[in-house]
């Protein structure tokens, strides 16, 4: 940076150079939760990194996010009674603040359609021989988190052969199934359907995704 005045012997300019060690650099943070789904005041393992003074918060508060500024890494166990968003939020000395946010998921005690929905361009993917078939890879649950019925989803016209843990299900368009009634919803879904008319294997004519509902539900003592 150079700074000009004129003084009585006329102008004079003068750089001033900033040290490397001062130019700004931007806050960062990594936030992650696991799992995502829960039942009601089960344990969720949080874990961060941050660089810049960093504060956690939850909306709604929770007593165990006491405030105050961070260490640059760490983890914690919260355990949250209702869907609670848990926000990581950085700032530093002249550069831009950052921040992170991670959802946690509580299961009510009346079972909740959570849809399972896989995308056509996942790896999983494939088609063949009128078929058209993904993985659903269901990670953010608890174990203790289990199924009370699968069922397609609203306003889907597809007919679903459905397999998770071991088990098999047919399911028609408006139809729902207890098959999978007290397996973990953790887990990989398979999902296939047949073609309907006019759908084509490598075609843009094919869906988007596939997706199926899965009702999960806790009992009041916490265990599904």
């Amino acid at each position: 940076m150079v700074s000009l005045w004129k003084s009585s012997v006329g102008t004079v300019a003068l750089a001033l150079a900033l040290s490397p060690s001062l130019v700004a650099c931007s806050a960062h943070v990594e936030l992650q939760a696991s799992p995502h789904y829960i039942c009601a005041g089960q344990p969720v393992q949080l874990s961060w990194t941050v660089t810049g003074v960093g504060t956690m918060t939850s909306r709604p508060p929770l007593a165990s996010l006491a405030g105050g500024q961070l260490a640059s890494q760490g983890q914690m166990t919260v355990a949250p009674t209702e869907s609670t968003e848990i926000e990581l939020h950085a700032t530093r000395w002249l550069g831009k603040p950052a921040s992170s946010v991670q959802t946690i998921h509580v299961i009510p005690e009346q079972a909740k359609a959570e849809p399972l929905t896989v995308s056509l361009a996942d790896s999983s993917a494939g088609c063949a021989e009128g078929r058209v078939w993904a993985t659903v890879h269901a990670q953010r649950f608890a174990t203790s988190v289990k199924v009370s019925v699968v069922a397609t989803h609203v306003g889907d016209s597809r007919t679903y052969d459905v397999q998770h843990d071991g088990a098999h299900v047919t399911l028609a368009p408006g139809t729902t199934s207890a098959d999978f009634a007290g397996q973990p919803v953790v887990g990989d879904w398979v999902l296939s359907s047949p073609l309907l008319p006019g759908e084509a294997c490598g075609t843009p004519t094919l869906p988007r995704n596939l997706v199926v509902d899965v009702y999960a539900q806790c009992s009041p003592e916490g265990q599904p």
